[in-house]
């Protein structure tokens, strides 16, 4: 036995048990002075009575007793304390949470600035610059959008040209991308060299005084605005914009990118390496985002950025992702009042700092606040620069503000923090799974409020992953499917525009129709409807001269062997034959051409070869005949072909050039015609290849095009030929123009992806590499069993964006081929080869329903072919075989081009009705088809979005700004504009570095649906019929504010999601449990006379709503008795106030957006429809 317990045992006088025995009476639950004092007392009052009697105050006793309860309620507070700041639930300390919060790695964010983009409302310079009339601008103050002054554009550009660097002057920017459907492009002004890019102004915000600063911004890699990290340099950045609305539009013009706060500085010296180092800045009111930090060389310059981390789990300091070669880290740390402490690593994953370092951050208000256009205006700031000669001039600029910005947030408080730190430590700071895209928009960011995702479209694990690939170097796909859709849309599409001076007329003709006529859709439509000129009666072949990689040179020879002039210097079917233009190659009789485009001996359909090459002409020598020597005097031929084409070659067919661009003439024709509110028409010349416009006399304004009648200068009408139709009611311009798409879509067994962005280069052809659909050559012709013979291309040319921003990953725009990427299409003949549209064409279809998704937009949807009966031309012919089939067939009648559905009823009775619902396209189905896509060398990537993530965010700003609209009974408060798409964008884009790469995010803001209220729709407007219990002693009116307050706490933004159901059952337990014994009863009774008692009983919200209670006190009615008179509705309902709204059309990665603010005032009972559909919830 070891001596320390064996003396213990025999010698210890006392051990715990004695002494818990002897205190036995003691009260051990007393921990404040009064129980501890009280419990001290009673104990020597019942222990020792005889010795201790002296209870009077003014014993020193007492006195002393005082002193021991004071200690021992110190003691009890602090190790009550120390025990609750230990748990996050329980604490209260800032100190204290923020140090637990650490540990599941959630740092609190501090306040974060207000962020926008101000517009150059007016610029002037210093500097001598003229116009091209000579005018001088020198201090000269241009406006943007000047109605008085024709010339703005061109002056405004010209200042702004001086200022820019000399390799970048407007039209030739540093970058461009689409963001929102909106054209950008930035420019860098020319700084005086080793200047930190950072302008100071001070403005009046909501009654306060607030510092703003002009930052360097850019979208450089990225889908949303940031500033580029500060440092001197010698550029400055300013954002163009323009969403083809006009000069006048908010989104068009040209932007800084400003902030709130101030920039500040701070450097210090590391001496020692020491691993894991904190550096402590302490100042307060530090940017949750603004740090940056940078080694400064022996000269006192920024020398080396390093890079910030985020200070999570698996990305930290200690331990991160990034490449290997980049250990230049640190991260922040949070501390009382905003200040910080920069972390640094540990010399493993992370260099140990030594030397000189210089930190920037910005310093912010702290507020919580949004900033009205009305509070940013005039803002004038003079930026000093260097002009294109090295002389120092100063441009000054006036600024707007057009767009409320709202993004300004303060600090999280405590209750946010500990509810937000446990789930933040879920998520791993990376969203993959559903409850991460559920956790992370809400733990992220603490302007945000509420946030829901919603799996639009899912696949599970995608079938394009290729795990073959382990480091990921090269994932590119290629698929064979067979369920392949390939169709034709032929559309008559429109735009609008308003004008005040010919400038605007110009932009627009810049803007949008020029674009128009060199978008595919509209070289689609010239392909498909303008004749290809029949060359195979002139018995024409080719002389080939001489061949290099790609190309060959010779001249055209006639059936006498002799040279074939083209162009301007024939007047047969030859003239056609000019640079660009498309020309087809047969093979001679008992002859086709092999894979390699030479000629041999065999049949039309042997396999691996073809009847036909089409081509191009890219270089003409004069007449094309050497003046009909036929070769040059260097031994190459006056003509050079963009295809190998081989002796012998027949031309069978041509296809004039198409020409993209508009003369001078022709813009000034279309400025003069539309400054003078004329109606007319633009038309493409074959014969001319240029445009010409149809005047009102001589415009036939039919949708079906012929060419029949074209440049009829009859003044009957009878031209149809236009390809663009401008017509007018006094004020906005309305163009319509045609278009033809081609798409291919398969039905289920494959998903398409397409960065147009992306250029993929092959170092061994020098080619670009593009993505491409092989319509296999095991499909048969159309119209025979007979196998195509041959692979037909066609490249995938774009996405296809719905009206709300959702991409269609089913199906894909594609264009006709062409593999040397000169713009020169390799065969215009695919889509009738495949399809032979104008053979049989009533059964060159295909099928589609429409139906309408959770949110409310119409889509379509591929119907299969077995599911239609074609076999009866008319309606007539449906109805004698009706009895042949059961109910819900349905029926195409091909000669009206109509559907039909059949519906049989209780009695057989056998109907049919026209089926609404169905269209069809030009087009074939159920093909065999091989899809490639090519992924870049440096990045893997899921070339199919496997899930479609639907993000419903809900703002602190829209939140308030709608709670302020809905309690206010004064009118005096506008319902606010729900966030739009561009603005979730900008504000949350960030989230995009954390989805998976096969995940598309669609930002949307949640709509609130307001219910009871005169806000609220008319036929959700009720009133709350309440019992009052005649024996309480509470006022009428005191009962009716009761109520209300009781309705909102059920209404409470934490008891509610999106999409959730309301039910009235639910409600009225909630108000008799608090509000008894003061009311006996409560219903809830319609406003509009066509609804019935209990119909919002149940009320459904969509998947981008949360319902709130607009109910005042005058929606509550104090009755004696439930009667059914009282359960009648009122009918009387009250129309909403005049309100904006705004209506928007979004997109994603590659997307268009726009933003109208539309006006509304209901004066008519409205009434409602819940759908749901598509998706499933997280």
């Amino acid at each position: 036995m070891a001596t320390t317990t064996r003396q213990s045992n025999l010698f210890l006088a006392e051990d715990w048990t004695k002494v818990y025995e002897t205190f036995r009476e003691a009260d051990f639950q007393a921990y404040d002075f009064e129980t501890i004092r009280k419990s001290m007392i009673d104990y020597l009052q019942s222990y020792y009575p005889e010795d201790f009697n002296d209870f009077i105050e003014s014993s020193e006793y007492i006195a002393l007793i005082d002193l021991i309860a004071f200690l021992g309620q110190s003691l009890s507070f602090r190790t009550d304390l120390n025990a609750r700041e230990n748990f996050l639930e329980t604490a209260e300390r800032r100190d204290s949470i923020l140090r637990l919060a650490k540990m599941l790695n959630y740092h609190p964010k501090r306040t974060q600035v207000s962020r926008g983009v101000l517009k150059i409302t007016s610029v002037s310079t210093t500097e001598d610059v003229v116009d091209t009339n000579g005018t001088s601008l020198r201090d000269v103050e241009i406006f943007w959008g000047d109605a008085t002054n024709t010339d703005f554009l061109e002056q405004f550009t010209t200042i702004m040209n001086s200022a820019m660097v000399n390799t970048q002057q407007y039209g030739n920017p540093s970058l461009r991308a689409t963001v929102a459907g909106v054209n950008i492009e930035e420019y860098q002004l020319s700084l005086v060299p080793n200047t930190v890019p950072v302008y100071d102004f001070s403005a009046t915000v909501g009654g306060r005084d607030t510092d703003f600063e002009l930052v360097n911004g850019t979208y450089s890699g990225k889908s949303y605005l940031y500033e580029i990290p500060p440092k001197p340099g010698s550029t400055f950045n300013t954002i163009y914009k323009n969403d083809g609305r006009g000069f006048n539009s908010i989104n068009s013009g040209f932007f800084f990118y400003f902030k709130q706060g101030l920039l500040q500085t701070v450097d210090f010296s590391l001496t020692e390496g020491l691993p894991n180092r904190v550096v402590d800045i302490d100042v307060g009111q530090i940017d949750n985002n603004d740090v940056w930090l940078y080694k400064v060389g022996s000269l006192g310059e920024e020398s080396l950025r390093w890079e910030k981390v985020p200070a999570v789990s698996g990305t930290n300091v200690i331990y991160n992702s990034l490449s290997k070669n980049l250990k230049t880290l640190f991260s922040v740390n949070s501390r009382a009042d905003d200040q910080i402490s920069l972390v640094f690593g540990d010399g493993v994953f992370s260099t140990i700092p030594v030397g000189n370092f210089r930190s920037y951050f910005r310093t912010s208000n702290g507020f919580t606040y949004k900033i009205a256009p009305e509070e940013l205006q005039d803002v004038q700031i003079s930026i000093p620069y260097l002009s294109h000669s090295g002389q120092l001039e100063t441009l000054t600029v006036v600024l707007s503000l057009q767009q409320t910005v709202g993004n300004a947030v303060a600090r999280e408080n405590l209750n946010d923090v500990k509810v937000k730190a446990q789930q933040q430590y879920y998520t791993q700071n990376r969203m993959v799974t559903g409850e991460d895209y559920q956790i992370l928009p809400f733990t992220n960011f603490n302007n945000v409020v509420k946030s829901k995702a919603i799996n639009r479209t899912a696949s599970g694990i995608s079938r394009y992953l290729d795990v073959r690939d382990t480091t990921g170097k090269y994932s590119s796909t290629n698929i064979v499917a067979e369920d392949g859709i390939f169709y034709r849309s032929e559309d008559v599409l429109s735009y609008t525009f308003n004008f005040t001076t010919s400038s605007d007329i110009a932009n627009m003709i810049s803007l949008n129709l020029e674009p128009i006529i060199q978008n595919k859709e509209s070289f689609h439509y010239y392909l498909k409807n303008y004749s290809h000129v029949d060359a195979s009666a002139l018995n024409v072949t080719w002389e080939k001269t001489t061949q290099t990689t790609g190309t060959v040179t010779g001249y055209f020879k006639n059936a006498l062997a002799a040279p074939e002039k083209v162009g301007a210097f024939n007047s047969n079917n030859m003239k056609y034959i000019k640079i660009g233009a498309l020309i087809k190659f047969t093979a001679p009789s008992g002859k086709v051409f092999d894979i390699n485009n030479n000629l041999v001996t065999g049949v039309s359909g042997t396999l691996n070869t073809k009847d036909y090459i089409w081509t191009s002409a890219s270089s003409i020598v004069d007449d094309g005949t050497n003046q009909g020597n036929g070769n040059l005097d260097d031994g190459t031929g006056p003509i050079t072909l963009t295809e190998i084409i081989p002796d012998g070659a027949v031309l069978a067919k041509v296809i004039a050039n198409w020409n993209n661009v508009l003369s001078t003439q022709n813009r000034t024709d279309i400025i003069s015609a539309v400054g003078e509110y004329k109606t007319f028409g633009l038309r493409y010349d074959y014969d001319t290849q240029s445009w010409a416009i149809i005047t009102a006399l001589n415009l036939n304004t039919a949708t079906t095009f012929s060419t029949e009648n074209a440049g009829s200068t009859a003044g009957t009408g009878l031209d149809n030929s236009w390809l663009f139709y401008f017509t007018n009611d006094g004020t906005t311009y309305t163009v319509q123009y045609r278009s033809t798409s081609y798409v291919f879509e398969s039905y289920l067994e494959t998903r398409f992806y397409f960065d147009k962005d992306l250029k993929i280069f092959d170092p061994r052809s020098g080619k670009t590499i593009k993505d491409k659909i092989n319509i296999l050559k095991v499909n048969s012709q159309p119209d025979t069993a007979t196998n195509l013979g041959v692979d037909y291309q066609m490249n995938v040319d774009s996405s296809i964006i719905e009206s709300d921003g959702f991409v269609l990953s089913e199906k894909i725009k594609v264009t006709f081929p062409d593999q040397d990427d000169d713009g020169i299409v390799d065969d215009p003949d695919v889509f009738d080869l495949v399809v032979s549209p104008d053979s049989n064409a009533d059964i060159k279809v295909v099928f589609y329903k429409s139906y309408l998704d959770v949110e409310g937009f119409t889509r379509y949807q591929a119907v299969a072919r077995s599911s239609i009966e074609t076999a009866y031309k008319t309606l007539a012919e449906i109805n004698l075989v009706l009895a042949n089939y059961s109910n819900g067939q349905v029926f195409y009648a091909s000669t009206p081009k109509k559907f039909y559905e059949l519906t049989v009823d209780a009695s057989s009775n056998r109907t049919s009705a026209e089926a609404t619902d169905y269209i069809t396209r030009v087009g074939r189905d159920n093909l065999l088809f091989q899809y490639t896509h090519n992924a870049p060398n440096n990045r893997r990537i899921d070339p199919s979005p496997s899930n479609i993530i639907d993000l419903f965010l809900l703002t602190s700003q829209y939140d308030t700004d709608y709670r302020n609209w809905i309690s206010s009974v004064s009118g005096n408060v506008t319902k606010p504009a729900k966030p739009t798409t561009t603005e979730l964008r900008d504000n949350f884009g960030s989230l995009e570095d954390l989805k998976s790469v096969s995940d598309a995010l669609i930002f949307n803001s949640v709509t609130y649906r307001p219910l009871f209220g005169s806000k609220a729709d008319a036929e959700l407007q009720a009133v709350f019929k309440v019992v009052k219990n005649t024996s309480t002693l509470v006022s009428d009116s005191e009962i009716k504010e009761r109520v209300i307050t009781a309705i909102n706490d059920y209404f409470a933004l934490e008891n509610w999601d999106f999409g959730d159901t309301f039910y009235f059952s639910e409600l009225s337990a909630y108000l008799h449990s608090t509000l008894s014994p003061d009311v006996l009863s409560i219903v809830i009774v319609p406003k509009s006379a066509s609804s019935t008692f209990g119909s919002l009983f149940q009320i459904r919200s969509q998947a981008d709503e949360i319902f709130i209670s607009a109910a005042t006190v005058n929606d509550v009615e104090l009755i004696d008795v439930l009667t059914a008179a009282q359960l009648r509705a009122t009918g009387s309902v009250t129309n909403a106030a005049t309100e904006t709204t705004a209506t928007e059309s979004v997109s994603g990665s590659s997307s268009t957006a726009t933003s109208t603010a539309v006006t509304t005032t209901a004066n008519t009972t409205s009434t409602s429809t819940t759908t749901s559909g598509g998706g499933y919830s997280y």
